[in-house]
């Protein structure tokens, strides 16, 4: 089973340089959160609304969109760590093969 194509992989290689903060913030608020408040605000706009009330859509979304970043994360490097296990592996065991020849 592949886990991540290579290109995935170079990509993931230059993300998490970045730190989780950063990801976070990008990938699961601004990306994420930010877009399905505004979304969720178009939909849903009614004359005489509590004026309160998009504070707290908002809110909620970018909390939403800050632990989806952080799911994402958490899975991409899974994913990452996986990879390199693998290889790691499939080196090992290609040492074992050509020294037993």
């Amino acid at each position: 089973m592949i886990w991540m194509r290579q290109k995935d992989f170079q990509r993931w290689l230059e993300r998490r340089k970045q730190g989780v903060r950063a990801y976070v913030f990008r990938q699961g608020m601004l990306l994420y959160g930010l877009p399905m408040f505004v979304i969720s605000s178009v939909i849903t706009y009614r004359e005489g609304q509590a004026s309160w009330l998009p504070a707290v859509g908002l809110l909620l979304w970018l909390t939403g969109g800050a632990l989806f970043g952080w799911l994402l994360w958490r899975v991409n490097e899974w994913r990452f760590q996986r990879v390199l296990r693998l290889v790691g592996r499939r080196r090992r065991d290609a040492t074992v093969r050509t020294d037993d020849d």
